[in-house]
């Protein structure tokens, strides 16, 4: 598995930008060794990327299909993001539908044949609706948790989250994220997006930083790819950021503090308990609350 992350940003003046973040760990189902050579963002379009996490093959070869359907259209590069998410749907209802007819709907198919030499035309209607109930929920194994986003011909970003239950746009949010890091992830943007769009320095260092505190599952891998897309022009700026260096930089400054005031706050509660009056076992200036039989609340609930 993975953590993959695309956050919306202002590109003052420009329109909007948004930032990639993905690391590239790979884990082999059967040995359960890890590699960092996973590809895991695929562009789709000049304007528009997808990030995947789960079986990567899948989602290379999804990728790849929807990319060969999108070359064929003259239309390709001012085709919206909503346009080309469509598009990497229905390459994967194919790839749905393909598995079931090989693996399921062959059973259906023998008996079919069977049922048209000796049934009424009612009755074969009606077995049809009931291997289509029984397809319809069927789960296909493979599956992968997919982020596409881009930008539109007017410059605005939109991001959509696909997984095997939903596809959820995430453009008012302004990020979406994805991966078995993602609860990490996500707790680094509650705490400080306290508005949906931030400038590009922001955006970024708070993208690395999610994905670097993610690191903390097993399944999310060291090494990080940060890319950004933007109007450049009349063209799309679409490369790893220069800031990759300095992001690292900050970022470890950063927990470097943490550690350190952490630490302190450690030696400074010992140090009060440690000054605590011999005689009661309380602490000077302790005004915990105690209830009618004169035991401190704190221990009148344990």
């Amino acid at each position: 598995m993975t953590v993959c992350i695309a956050a919306i940003y202002q590109n003052e003046g420009n329109g909007d930008g948004i930032v990639l973040v993905a690391d590239w760990q790979k884990t082999d189902s059967n040995t359960n060794r890890k590699s960092d050579t996973a590809f895991k963002l695929n562009r789709l379009t000049s304007r528009v990327a997808a990030l995947g996490s789960g079986d990567l093959e899948l989602f290379n070869d999804i990728s790849s299909r929807t990319s060969h359907e999108l070359d064929q259209r003259e239309d390709c590069d001012s085709l919206t993001v909503e346009e080309v998410k469509d598009c990497y749907l229905s390459a994967e209802r194919a790839y749905r539908m393909a598995f079931l007819k090989r693996h399921v709907l062959y059973r259906f198919e023998a008996i079919q044949e069977t049922l048209a030499q000796t049934v009424e035309p009612d009755e074969r209607k009606a077995f049809l609706r009931y291997a289509e109930e029984q397809s319809r929920d069927i789960e296909v194994p493979y599956s992968n948790d997919v982020i596409i986003a881009g930008l539109d011909n007017d410059g605005r970003a939109s991001i959509y989250k696909i997984t095997p239950q939903a596809c959820d746009n995430h453009t008012k949010q302004a990020y979406a994220i994805i991966g078995e890091g993602d609860s990490v992830a996500e707790a680094e943007f509650q705490k400080r997006l306290s508005v949906p769009f931030f400038g590009k320095g922001r955006t970024l260092f708070l993208c690395y930083m999610a994905k670097r505190r993610s690191e903390v599952i097993a399944s999310v891998g060291a090494l990080t790819g940060i890319y950004t897309m933007e109007e450049d022009g009349n063209d799309i700026s679409f490369s790893n950021s220069v800031m990759g260096n300095k992001l690292k930089e900050e970022f470890e400054k950063l927990e470097n503090l943490n550690q350190k005031n952490e630490t302190e706050t450690y030696h400074q509660i010992q140090n009060v308990f440690e000054e605590a009056r011999p005689d009661t076992g309380e602490i000077e200036n302790d005004d915990t609350p105690t209830n009618e039989t004169g035991v401190r609340g704190d221990i009148a609930e344990s």
